[in-house]
């Protein structure tokens, strides 16, 4: 319910994060 909205917000949070790093160059 609650809990899997934030875990799925969590993923989406590390994934953009991972592409903004691609991004960079990191």
């Amino acid at each position: 319910m609650i809990l899997s909205l934030f875990i799925r917000e969590y993923i989406i949070l590390i994934v953009t994060e991972h592409t903004q790093k691609e991004r960079l160059g990191f």
